[in-house]
């Protein structure tokens, strides 16, 4: 049985090991360790602390003997520890400190720049093979929405200045800080050093201060805990030390269901459905907390053993002993009842667990693949989701169904708003329902939330918890600051950022003396649909007394588009979904060979301010008609009107990338999909969805689709731009722009994208010649053809007209010389011939005028392009590859002397545009003959796709397909556009002669 107060103690040693590093770097003076000793030693300390909390003689000890690297002095040496017990738990706190700072390992300590060390962001770290990385780094500052975009390395701040000033801002910090018993002790420096400690390196190495000391610490903590509980009872030196063993356990929870639940709504809008939305998404961000609590407390776990939690998952490190392989099944197995009873089925916390890793898994390269096979046993908990309760249920799913069928046959119908759990009697919603209304109004009111053991202690309760906004007695087991007020007293709570932001009412917003008013500028003259002063008969109509100083329905902020008008324009609203792209693979192979747990912390909890920190804040200030539904992890769900869904959601993009450093390696997608305010919410959104995945089909993704249209983040400055100069032209006094015209514009606008879509895709290398500009040692002698422009190589439209009318030549019967040669206009006796008439003749006398068909030169695309210059960096070739070829002595078998040549090739999977204009003339048959004609210059392309474009066809070069490109730049093969429909490029020999095809 392990002896809580010196638990205590090894668990805040761990936290508290590296303090000194904070202390030491403004003005070094001694060891960062012996800071840390003199850190715990302070009365300042001590008086905050209960004696029958932690032992102070160890604590020092452990905080300041927390190194084993024998070219250390001595006073700071483990092993110089002459009391064994001692000595063994300072093992303990040491290799918990090594663990977690693994991806240092077998590096021996180098001279330190404390001086002129900064935290690189570890977002501008991550590389996914889409592009160049350029380190980024933080400036010392408290944590605040403002200061966690990273800079260059040229525009950070005076840097001893601001560690004075983030000393002295932690003080004042200190001062207020009260706990009550350990857990709070625990929980408020957490909270403090995420705060204070978020932008300082926990090493000062360039090649690692990508780890923030706030990450390190917190990890530290977590494995000592694990630690200390698996050698409890048995503190052999010996065994500490030992690396090879299987002495921890990770255990993941994954929330299913999540946009179903929150989206279960019956009637179109019903009643208080902002409210409701708005409570029932961070009523899914209370399961998983409670969750992840409950097991901790029940292995009596410090909370920094929750590595990450954020959007619907959380991962836990804990001890692997044989307690928790019991309790952990138990643990599933009640969560599991407690879900199933609760939503019956449809929404589930999928636990899964078994991952053991030893001291040495913690290295880069295996704590790597530890998570990726933690995402395996996630995928396999999902597919088996109440797998348990089904096999071994002894009667609760028959208890479940029949509790809630007898409700509903009784005396009950279904709840009027998600029309599927029972009403409550006395009302005519559910449960569910209920909470989520008054989670709805409470979330945005109240500053803290507490957590008592045990149900019915406060307005709600889970799965054997109750949490309350309020605190009614001073039993809380957990306290969570979800405001942004500040404290006179911090009596020791977990910092936690939520997106609880709604449209409030303010004043000048509701019109209270008129109904329909005709002047001013309240939201209720620019409503369509606008509700009654008092009493109503209606219940769903709101009074307009009940919104002040209350928050706005979906109706009031729709009006605000109108209103920023003057009234022209539509009240419509905007559903905004968007999440980082890749996000599995960032996280699975994004670190390549230097992931960790402290890396991995990091990461997941930078990704996660963002859309919890920052997004909130700039809604707050710049936005403030938009409804979060939910926004963290790594995803958001917001609806705004709609002008201010396009600024935002541009916002969103170019702040992300801001964010991450620059880096296109991570990238954010986005779907805006627009509604009328009475439009179901759930349809609406599910259109966002649908844009949402058109970005993600986009080549590279890092796209933003709306009506209809996908287009990357850098191009929506312009299009800002553009749309800005037809609003004002539109909107003048005597305006240059008129609707008829905006109108013409939008049918314009759909013609070129379709006249856009034709593609040539490279099946294999291209090589269409050009010539050297300059002769150079050494250099290419068959260059391709380019753009003297841009240097991408392009298709001349007069390559392809030759080929397409040499096979022409070649299949349509008489068309070719007695001796092969090549069809002559002055020859030919055919006045319908489809040779002359599709390309044309240069004699003057011709009397069916000039060739049909015009072909276009084709033009690398911009996703193309991309991939090119990609190569360029990697091969360091001019947006081509090099292929060398040899001549073969057929005789000899081997390559014959002074054969061996270069040659520049387009890649295969190179893609092109594609257009050919083909006119047809009414010459005194209504265009007949040219409309005939039409099927071979088809039929023409076929040809192509069997033959080869450009040189060395016959050794494989100049296989290419025809295509089009849907809406997300994806290649469809065989196909083109024909007066804006498809058509399949196919063999039309026989459909055109009515003969079979010759042989």
């Amino acid at each position: 049985m392990k002896e809580t107060r010196e638990y205590q103690t090894v668990v805040l040693a761990g936290l508290l090991h590296d303090i000194g590093k904070f202390l030491n770097r403004a003005d070094v003076q001694k060891k960062h360790p012996l800071f840390s000793a003199d850190y715990v030693s302070s009365d300042e300390f001590k008086k905050r602390i209960g004696k029958d909390w932690v032992d102070f003689d160890l604590l020092k000890i452990l905080v300041q003997r927390h190194h084993e690297y024998n070219k250390m002095p001595d006073e700071i040496l483990v092993q110089k520890i002459e009391d064994p017990h001692i000595r063994a738990l300072a093992y303990i706190v040491s290799r918990a400190d090594s663990y977690s700072s693994m991806e240092r390992l077998n590096e021996e300590p180098s001279e330190l720049d404390l001086k002129n060390a900064r935290l690189k962001s570890i977002l501008t770290r991550v590389n996914i093979g889409k592009g160049q990385l350029i380190p980024q780094y933080y400036n010392i500052q408290k944590l605040s929405p403002e200061v966690v975009f990273p800079v260059s390395i040229n525009e950070l701040s005076q840097l001893r200045s601001n560690y004075v000033k983030l000393h002295n801002e932690f003080g004042k910090a200190f001062l207020n800080f009260m706990p009550k018993d350990f857990d709070s002790l625990f929980n408020g420096y957490l909270s403090l050093f995420e705060e204070f400690l978020w932008c300082i390196p926990s090493d000062t190495r360039d090649k690692y201060n990508d780890v923030s000391l706030y990450d390190h610490l917190s990890t530290t903590s977590a494995v000592a805990a694990c630690l200390y509980q698996y050698h409890n009872g048995n503190l052999d030196e010996k065994e500490i030390k030992n690396d090879t063993m299987d002495k921890f356990m990770l255990i993941t929870g994954d929330l299913s269901g999540i946009q179903k639940f929150i989206f279960e709504i019956g009637s179109s809008n019903p009643k208080k459905l902002s409210k409701i939305l708005r409570g029932r998404s961070f009523y899914l961000s209370f399961l998983t907390e409670v969750a992840s609590v409950k097991i901790l407390r029940k292995l009596d776990l410090p909370i920094s053993c929750r590595i990450m939690n954020a959007g619907g998952r959380f991962v836990l490190i804990v001890p692997e002993t044989s307690f928790v392989k019991e309790e952990i099944p138990k643990l599933k197995k009640e969560i599991d009842a407690w879900f199933y009873q609760r939503f019956l089925g449809r929404l589930s916390l999928n636990i899964a667990y078994g991952i053991t890793l030893s001291g040495k898994d913690f290295s880069s390269e295996r704590f790597s693949q530890k998570y990726k096979e933690l995402g395996q046993v996630v995928d396999l908990s999902k597919k088996n989701r109440f797998l348990d309760i089904v096999m071994n249920n002894e009667g609760m799913i028959d208890s479940a169904m029949q509790k809630v069928f007898a409700s509903l046959q009784r005396d009950r119908e279904a709840c009027e708003f998600c029309k599927i759990y029972p009403m409550e009697r006395g009302d005519k919603r559910c449960q569910m329902c209920i909470d989520s209304e008054k989670l709805g109004e409470e979330l945005v009111a109240k500053p803290f939330l507490y957590f008592y053991d045990g149900e019915g202690k406060g307005e709600f309760d889970l799965m054997g918890y109750s949490l309350s906004f309020k605190s009614k007695g001073n039993d809380w087991i957990l306290l969570e600051k979800i405001g942004g007020e500040e404290s006179n007293k911090n009596e020791g709570f977990i910092r936690r950022y939520i997106s609880n932001y709604i449209p409030e009412t303010v004043e000048g917003n509701i019109d209270l003396n008129d109904e329909h008013p005709e002047e001013g500028s309240t939201l209720c003259r620019y409503c369509g649909n606008p509700c009654k002063l008092e009493g109503d008969s209606e219940e769903n109509i709101p009074k307009r007394k009940q919104l002040v100083a209350k928050y706005l329905t979906f109706q009031c902020t729709s009006a605000s588009a109108r209103r920023k008008n003057n009234g022209k324009g539509v009240d419509h609203l905007a559903v905004i979904k968007a999440d980082v792209d890749d996000l599995g693979f960032i996280f699975s192979n994004g670190l390549e060979n230097a992931f960790s747990i402290s890396r991995y912390a990091s990461l997941s909890r930078m990704l996660n301010y963002f859309f919890t920190g920052w997004l909130i804040e700039e809604i707050r200030k710049k936005f403030p008609m938009t409804y979060t539904v939910y926004a963290g992890g790594d995803d958001l769900l917001l609806i705004a009107p709609w002008e201010d869904a396009l600024m935002l959601g541009r916002r969103i993009g170019m702040k992300f990338k801001s964010y991450v450093g620059g880096n296109s390696n991570i990238t954010v997608s986005m779907g805006i999909n627009l509604m009328r305010p009475g439009v179901p919410v759930k349809l609406a959104t599910k259109g966002a969805d649908d844009n949402l995945d058109k970005s993600k089909e986009a080549d590279g993704k890092n796209s933003i689709t709306v009506f209809n249209t996908t287009v990357k983040w850098d191009e929506f400055p312009m299009l800002e731009k553009f749309m800005s100069t037809l609003n004002n032209a539109f909107n003048e006094d005597d305006p240059k722009v008129n609707a008829s015209f905006l109108y013409r514009l939008l049918k314009y606008h759909e013609m070129y994208l379709l006249s856009e879509k034709g593609i040539i895709q490279c099946v294999s290398g291209l090589r269409i010649g050009g010539s050297k500009d300059t002769i150079e040692i050494g250099g290419m002698d068959n260059p391709v053809i380019r753009n003297p422009l841009d240097k991408f190589p392009y298709i001349p439209g007069s390559s392809i007209k030759g080929k397409i009318r040499s096979l022409l030549e070649w299949e349509i019967a008489g068309k070719l010389g007695k001796n092969g040669n090549v069809h002559q206009f002055k020859d030919c006796k055919d006045t319908n011939c489809p040779i002359c008439r599709i390309f044309g003749v240069t004699d003057d006398e011709v009397n069916f005028g000039p060739g049909r068909a015009v072909f276009r030169d084709g033009w690398v695309t911009e996703s193309s392009k991309n991939k090119l210059k990609e190569l360029q960096l990697k091969k360091g070739l001019l947006y081509v590859e090099e292929k060398t070829e040899t001549a073969i002595d057929r005789l000899k078998g081997k390559a014959k002397n002074g054969s061996l040549r270069q040659y520049e090739r387009v890649p295969a999977g190179t893609e092109f545009s594609f257009r050919v204009d083909y006119r047809v003339f009414d010459i005194n048959d209504k265009g007949k003959v040219d409309m005939d004609n039409f099927k071979w210059l088809l039929h023409g392309l076929w040809l192509l796709e069997q033959d080869a474009l450009g040189g060395s066809g016959s050794r494989g070069y100049g296989q290419i397909k025809f295509g089009i490109s849907d809406n997300a730049g994806k290649f469809i093969p065989g196909k083109v556009l024909v007066d804006e429909t498809q058509d399949d490029i196919k063999d039309r020999y026989q459909e055109i002669t009515g003969k079979n095809k010759r042989t």
